[in-house]
């Protein structure tokens, strides 16, 4: 499929480009895969350039804005449907880490104005990560 995509943005694919695409799409099904490369070539946007694997990977999972909306969402229901006052646990070490950063999840819980530091904590969510490692951030918040 990739030398066909190549060959209709008329671009060579050499032995080592094939190889660093075949690694870098390893961990994902090939039928995501070939849904994303199909998407890709008809994106109006962006879909006239060969693309990279980046392209690829952010069409298979979204891009970091996207997981950052998500992580966002559990905040935002966790601390409607459980509270500030009990301990809250993420399936993502990073939102615990970008919690920590905005003073906790009782002080987040104290904010009265519906819209305090959402933006900002999604940009967090979204920084953080781009440069935690699993092993440094925290697995719980302490209610």
């Amino acid at each position: 499929m990739l030398e066909v995509i190549f060959d209709s943005y008329q671009r060579d694919l050499s032995e080592g480009v094939l190889e660093l695409w075949w690694t870098l799409m390893q961990p994902y099904d090939a039928p995501a895969v070939r849904d994303a490369f199909n998407r890709h070539c008809v994106n109006p946007d962006n879909g006239q350039f060969c693309p990279k694997p980046a392209d690829v990977v952010k069409l298979i999972g979204g891009g970091t804005m996207d997981g950052a909306l998500i992580a966002w969402s559990k905040v935002d229901r966790a601390m409607r449907t459980i509270g500030p006052y009990e301990t809250v646990v993420f399936d993502d070490p990073i939102i615990h880490a970008v919690l920590s950063d905005m003073g906790g999840w009782i002080e987040l819980g104290k904010r009265t104005d519906g819209r305090s530091g959402r933006r900002n904590s999604r940009r967090g969510i979204a920084a953080t990560a781009r440069a935690a490692t699993s092993s440094s951030t925290r697995t719980s918040c302490p209610g």
